[in-house]
C-alpha cells in the first residue's frame, strides 16, 4: 500500500487515470458552466476540446482503464455535493489584516457574494458545487490562493482630487403611481466651488479585498472538502493506497499569527436531504 496526501492522491486521480475515460459524446443541449472551465478549450486552435464524465479533458489514446483507486475517488467526489454551506459564527477572513472596520465587513460581504446564494426556503448555498472546486484544483495543482498584502485605507478620488457625494431623492413613475427612492450623487457643488452641506467621502481599501475573501473561502472549503474525502475513502478502503489527511492548515491566515493549534468550525456541515454520507459536524484542525 503506497501512503500518499489526499491532495497528492486527488491531484493523480484527476490528471493521469481519468482522463484515460473517454470523452463524453456531443450535444446540442445547452449547458451552463463555471467561467473556468475556458481553460478545457484550445482557443488558440479554434476547437473546443471534449470533457468526458469526470469533467476533465479525456486522452486522446490512451491504452489502460482508469486505476480502481481513482474510479473510488472520482465517486467520493461527487458525493460532495450533498454536504451544504455553512458560515461560522464570528468567521473573519481578513483577521491577520488589523482592524478594517465597516470596509472590512463590505468586503466580506462581497466577497461571499459570488460564491453563495439564498434559496426560496432562505437557506444560503453555494452558487457552483463543491466536488468542481475540487476538481478545478486537483487540474491546476495548486491551492487556492490566500496570500495578500496589507490593505492601506484611501479616500476615493477624482481627477486628482477627493471626491464628495450626497444622497438624493428621485421621483419616477411606477406601476402603481409615483414610486421614490435614494440615489448617490455627485457631493460637489461646482458652481459655488465646494462640496454640499450634506456632502460625504467615501473611502476604500486598497488593494480590494473582495477577491482575497472569496479565495480564502474556496481555500477553506477546499480543504473541508479533502478532509471529508481522506476520511471517507480511509474507511472504504482502497485497493493500492492508504489516504494520509490533508497537511495544510484550513486558514493558513490564522496559523501564521499563532503557533497553538486550534480546532476550528468548518464551512461544511451535513445535508439534511436523505442519501447525505455525512452523519456528524466536520471540523478542520489547523
Amino acid at each position: 500500500m503506497k501512503r500518499i496526501d489526499i491532495e497528492a492522491l486527488v491531484r493523480w486521480a484527476y490528471r493521469d487515470e481519468l482522463p484515460k475515460v473517454a470523452a463524453s459524446a456531443p450535444t446540442f443541449a445547452p449547458v451552463m458552466r463555471p467561467a473556468w472551465d475556458a481553460i478545457a478549450k484550445l482557443g488558440t486552435l479554434g476547437t473546443v476540446i471534449q470533457e468526458n464524465r469526470y469533467g476533465v479533458v479525456a486522452l486522446p489514446c490512451a491504452s489502460d482503464e482508469p486505476h480502481p483507486d481513482a474510479l473510488a475517488v472520482a465517486e467520493a467526489v461527487e458525493r460532495l455535493d450533498a454536504l451544504v454551506f455553512d458560515i461560522p459564527e464570528g468567521w473573519a477572513p481578513l483577521s491577520d489584516m488589523g482592524d478594517l472596520g465597516a470596509l472590512g465587513a463590505a468586503a466580506v460581504a462581497q466577497g461571499l457574494a459570488p460564491l453563495t446564494g439564498t434559496d426560496e426556503t432562505g437557506t444560503v448555498r453555494l452558487r457552483r458545487p463543491l466536488s468542481r472546486l475540487v476538481i478545478r484544483q486537483a487540474v491546476l495543482g495548486v491551492a487556492p490562493e490566500w496570500r495578500s498584502e496589507v490593505p492601506q485605507v484611501q479616500e476615493v478620488r477624482r481627477f486628482g482630487r477627493p471626491a464628495w457625494f450626497r444622497r438624493a431623492a428621485r421621483t419616477e413613475d411606477g406601476a402603481f403611481g409615483p414610486a421614490s427612492y435614494e440615489v448617490e450623487v455627485d457631493g460637489f457643488d461646482y458652481k459655488r466651488r465646494r462640496p454640499y452641506a450634506d456632502a460625504y467621502r467615501k473611502y476604500v481599501l486598497e488593494p480590494d479585498m473582495a477577491p482575497l475573501v472569496t479565495a480564502r473561502a474556496e481555500h477553506e472549503l477546499w480543504q473541508g472538502a479533502l478532509s471529508v474525502l481522506a476520511e471517507e475513502l480511509a474507511e472504504e478502503g482502497l485497493t493500492a493506497h492508504e489516504v494520509v489527511p490533508p497537511s495544510c492548515p484550513a486558514r493558513p491566515w490564522e496559523v501564521a499569527a499563532s503557533d497553538a493549534p486550534r480546532i476550528l468550525p468548518s464551512l461544511l456541515v451535513p445535508s439534511p436531504i436523505p442519501g447525505a454520507t455525512r452523519r456528524k459536524k466536520n471540523s478542520i484542525a489547523a
